[in-house]
């Protein structure tokens, strides 16, 4: 996985976040799909036929280092969306090694923002903010900023999509959710190896 292309700090105007260049995003084997490089577009499903996608919220955490070398044994990538500061603050020397860790194995780590905060809840600026905290904390820790975003709960209304749209990332959300507790999407706090098991069962 090629790293993403350097992205505009904070400070400069949301709606320029728009205008990056088209190496912006991730790349798994080659350019992205056009059709999985649109802002403001949600995808809930594969877009392959007979494929899925494996998916793990909320980190990085305690389970994370024992689901790394589960992935690594099973040769498996994932998508890791990551928090800035829920279960504990990425900026924590053992959270930033978390990350470092998932990011040279090729996982592919997205947004999810910074405090899990439910979008539909908050106002424009603070969504945004939400959203520039975890930037931050990805071009500090990693150099890199992802395209990729998941809400928190799922939760988009049309004014959270326009939003993300001018910031210039993509919502990805589920159709499976195998692992959580809930319908919520809120991640399970049992061992890696009932995660595994789970994640075996779905796949």
């Amino acid at each position: 996985m090629s790293s993403a292309a350097p992205v505009p700090s904070s400070s400069v105007p949301a709606n320029s976040i728009a205008r990056l260049p088209s190496t912006f995003p991730y790349k798994v084997g080659g350019p992205t799909p056009p059709a999985l490089n649109h802002p403001g577009q949600v995808l809930d499903s594969c877009t392959r036929p007979n494929s899925y996608a494996i998916s793990f919220d909320d980190g990085p955490g305690q389970l994370t280092d024992e689901l790394l070398d589960y992935l690594d044994e099973q040769g498996l990538k994932v998508t890791f969306f990551m928090n800035g500061d829920n279960w504990n603050c990425i900026y924590r020397p053992e959270s930033q090694r978390l990350l470092k860790r998932a990011f040279n194995a090729q996982h592919q780590i997205a947004s999810h923002p910074w405090s899990h905060r439910d979008l539909e809840s908050l106002s424009e600026r603070e969504i945004r903010q939400e959203m520039y905290k975890i930037e931050d904390a990805f071009r500090d820790i990693l150099g890199v900023v992802p395209k990729y975003m998941r809400p928190p709960y799922g939760e988009h209304s049309e004014r959270v999509r326009k939003i993300m749209k001018s910031m210039g990332y993509v919502m990805i959300l589920w159709d499976v959710d195998q692992i959580s507790n809930s319908s919520s999407g809120s991640s399970s706090t049992g061992s890696a190896s009932a995660m595994e098991d789970s994640m075996l069962t779905q796949t």
